[in-house]
């Protein structure tokens, strides 16, 4: 895949907060909606490999061969990533590098919403929203940096 533009498109997080009071927003994730629908217009274009970035890897994988089962140019693969854990991103990151030694395009497509404002479920947000989208940011910033355009 070192003649393809590698592209990691993360996914989103259910809210944790699971109870009757709460109700998840759950935005397109990479394995669901725009981030999956994006994968595959990369994919179609042909010169794209993409790397999927889920926390499930159940739901990760089923997003891969759905995909694959495209017949497309393009190709994929699953990077098991919770990017709110650092542990979970530092080792996707030392995976990228590991396999592909650099990354293209990060899309950082990660976010939740919840509908009721409490303390617990806007921290949450925040975590995921801004705080992850850094971090992820950060960790892959190297790999990043060594694309053949940079």
């Amino acid at each position: 895949s070192t003649d393809k533009t590698i592209v990691l498109i993360t996914g989103g997080k259910h809210n944790p907060n699971n109870n009757r009071h709460t109700t998840s927003l759950t935005p397109p994730k990479a394995n669901s909606g725009i981030g999956l629908e994006w994968a595959s217009q990369l994919m179609a274009k042909g010169p794209y490999h993409i790397l999927i970035g889920a926390r499930s890897p159940g739901k990760g994988q089923a997003a891969v061969k759905q995909l694959q089962s495209k017949n497309l140019p393009g190709t994929c693969e699953l990077l098991q990533l919770d990017q709110t854990d650092d542990a979970s991103i530092a080792a996707a990151a030392k995976s990228v590098e590991t396999t592909h030694g650099r990354l293209d395009v990060l899309i950082n497509n990660a976010a939740i919403a919840s509908e009721e404002p409490t303390r617990e479920n806007m921290l949450s947000n925040f975590n995921t929203n801004a705080a992850s989208v850094y971090f992820v940011t950060q960790a892959f910033r190297p790999l990043l940096l060594k694309t053949h355009s940079a």
